[in-house]
């Protein structure tokens, strides 16, 4: 996993007193391929009752549960703009669709840039039925049945939008009638 700058060299300074203390105790040591010890495994109910409520006050912040972390890591992540696939890998979890099913009310502005995506990928082809269909000006025939222009274009490009190849029309489609 790809760390932070900050995270890398607070751990390369933990690690350099962490091998003071080793060479400080000599044949004392005893390794067992711990990153964080106190001579044994971290005892994670000591963890999370009194080490972290510990830390949570030094830094000013409201209780919460250890576990609460995932779920800020994620947030944070999302609504940043961090690509799923990336917090999925991070969390552990085992399909992207877990991470979207839990986190997508996060993401900021999902349903706008939706839009603004869709509208995006089909106005040249709004634009080209407009200049197809003689709209370029934006009028269209006045009277009884007669379709406004921007509905026109919409029900075209909507017809022509190579989204998928069951939506693709033959290169002999006409714009509708105006």
């Amino acid at each position: 996993m790809r760390l932070t700058t900050q995270a890398a060299e607070a751990l390369r300074r933990y690690l350099e007193r962490q091998l003071r203390e080793i060479q400080m105790l000599g044949d004392d040591y005893a390794d067992q391929g711990l990153v964080f010890t106190t001579g044994a495994p971290v005892n994670p109910s000591n963890l999370r009752q009194s080490s972290f409520v510990r830390l949570l006050t030094r830094a000013g912040l409201p209780r919460l549960r250890f576990h609460d972390l995932r779920h800020t890591c994620a947030t944070l992540l999302l609504s940043k703009g961090t690509h799923a696939k990336f917090v999925q890998e991070l969390l552990g979890h085992a399909t992207v669709a877990i991470t979207l099913d839990t986190y997508s009310h996060v993401m900021p502005g999902m349903g706008a840039q939706t839009a603004r995506d869709m509208q995006d990928a089909l106005s040249p082809m709004r634009t080209r039925y407009l200049r197809t269909a003689g709209l370029a000006s934006g009028s269209c025939q006045e009277g009884p049945g007669a379709v406004p222009p921007f509905l026109a274009a919409t029900t075209f490009y909507l017809q022509n939008a190579a989204i998928s190849e069951w939506a693709m029309l033959g290169s002999n489609q006409r714009p509708p009638p105006c």
